[in-house]
């Protein structure tokens, strides 16, 4: 059970480590750039969503409902939204994204937790980036710049940090678990528990 745990958090761990350095890089060095092609690629997904959503309902197949006219109409209207007012968008999605990496810096200290009831000894390792993550995304709510691309940097450079704290994460549950598995390997080997 410990050892499965463990390497369940590891493999959760690996998506959002690389996703998490290469958004921030992106954000930190092409902050501009990168809000705007945000922006636009998520007004093109909700568009084409709403619209085969209305296409769906208006052809009436018998697989789509009344929500669809629902679904389609917002997703329309969110995908215009989008395209037509990028900058306005923009402004709004530090405070989105603060959000966020607050959720994501609970969700880190709530693995921390799980490691530590895992039985791993040095867990307070882990719980300082966690709470580092924790305390950027309520500062980024609460601390909103006059300058977006300054917030859209300040955001950058906490994803990155949060993707390298998972690799460290990540390093010490592999010791961990390397360190269990010579354990176990020893007592079937000797038979013996050591104390």
């Amino acid at each position: 059970m410990f050892k499965k745990n463990l390497k369940h958090i590891k493999n959760n761990l690996w998506l959002s480590c690389v996703l998490g350095i290469v958004a921030g890089a992106l954000l930190i060095f092409f902050a501009e750039k990168s809000m705007l092609f945000i922006c636009m690629t998520f007004g093109i997904i909700c568009t084409v969503y709403g619209l085969v959503r209305l296409i769906a309902w208006f052809a009436k197949t018998h697989s789509y409902s009344s929500g669809d006219l629902v679904g389609g109409i917002i997703g329309v209207a969110a995908g215009s939204l989008l395209l037509l007012h990028p900058k306005f968008i923009i402004s709004i999605i530090p405070l989105i994204i603060g959000i966020v990496i607050t959720i994501v810096g609970i969700n880190k200290i709530k693995d921390t937790m799980d490691i530590k009831n895992s039985g791993y000894a040095h867990w307070g390792t882990l719980i300082v980036p966690a709470l580092l993550v924790l305390g950027l995304g309520v500062f980024i709510v609460f601390n909103p710049f006059d300058a977006t691309k300054l917030t859209v940097q300040i955001i950058g450079a906490t994803l990155v940090f949060n993707g390298i704290s998972d690799l460290w994460t990540i390093s010490r549950v592999n010791h961990t678990i390397k360190t269990v598995h010579n354990y176990q390997t020893e007592i079937e080997t000797t038979g013996e528990e050591k104390l």
